[in-house]
């Protein structure tokens, strides 16, 4: 049941970003990640009648972390969403993950003092030469339906998005050791979705750039699309409960071909033969660290 549950989560996770590429494609990126996680706030509602009330309620004792984590996760969102206008699904999942799991590794050490040794350097250090390279290749290409990708902006940019989610798991990390993880996982998604509101008025505001409107039957589409969340975080709570996070972590990893796949199916994007050497670079050395961390 163990593995089971690790794998139907890292799927479902898979399946709700290359569902809603579709929608990303066609609207702003800031309002593409308000719509997404509002939505969620309606399909993961289960969360907490699993939780019960009384959980529920209790999440005020920990209200100021959420909010923090909230508020790097909606930059992180939607500049992830950014670069799925620029690049292929697989290709900004791989060189996204990448790229947050070595930065985790230096916010750690830098300010958890966390301990660095060789191989950890060296496997980092593999990591980000196989991501650089993924950009340079991904730059001299085009895709019908994408908009160009520039190495130089584009590697920024990756290190700023990666930063801010880094930061923002860790921050939520801690709120799950804190209190009941599905209670958290529920309003971390509604209250990204609320920032994101927020901002995009500040937006408006300050810049005269509105948020993208949808009808009602388009935000119905994406809370459909966005519903394997549910069951994503759901197998993971569980599986968390029955074997080592670390295990669940490596396991994780082959969502990057899982999305890959998925988008090879349905929007026809193919990477290119060296792209997949990169991406399974990167991923054997991501999986490489965790087995450290066991």
């Amino acid at each position: 049941m163990f593995w089971f549950l690790c794998v139907l989560s890292t799927a479902a996770y898979s399946l709700q970003y290359v569902l809603m590429a579709h929608y990303v494609r066609q609207m702003d990126a800031w309002s593409a990640a308000m719509y997404r996680t509002l939505s969620l706030g309606i399909s993961m509602l289960p969360l907490l009648i699993w939780a019960g009330w009384d959980e529920t309620k209790g999440i005020v004792t920990i209200w100021p972390e959420i909010w923090l984590a909230s508020l790097f996760g909606a930059g992180g969102i939607a500049m992830f969403f950014a670069m799925l206008q620029h690049l292929p699904i697989g290709i900004t999942s791989t060189i996204s993950t990448g790229v947050r799991t070595v930065l985790m590794i230096l916010i750690a050490w830098a300010f958890l003092n966390e301990s660095l040794n060789g191989p950890t350097i060296v496997l980092s250090a593999i990591i980000l030469g196989a991501t650089f390279w993924l950009g340079l290749i991904r730059q001299q290409q085009s895709a019908e339906g994408l908009k160009a990708f520039e190495f130089s902006r584009g590697i920024v940019f990756v290190t700023v998005q990666s930063i801010f989610v880094a930061i923002a798991l860790i921050l939520f990390a801690e709120a799950a050791r804190q209190y009941n993880p599905l209670v958290v996982s529920y309003f971390w998604e509604v209250q990204i979705g609320i920032l994101l509101m927020i901002i995009g008025g500040l937006r408006w505001l300050v810049f005269k750039k509105p948020l993208e409107k949808v009808s009602l039957q388009t935000f119905g589409k994406i809370l459909l699309v966005c519903s394997p969340t549910l069951i994503g975080t759901g197998a993971f709570a569980l599986a968390a409960t029955r074997g080592p996070v670390g295990v669940i972590g490596i396991i994780s990893v082959g969502g990057i071909f899982i999305s890959a796949l998925l988008a090879y199916w349905w929007y026809q994007e193919k990477p290119l033969r060296k792209e997949w050497l990169g991406m399974a670079v990167i991923a054997l050395g991501i999986i490489a660290l965790k087995l450290i961390e066991i």
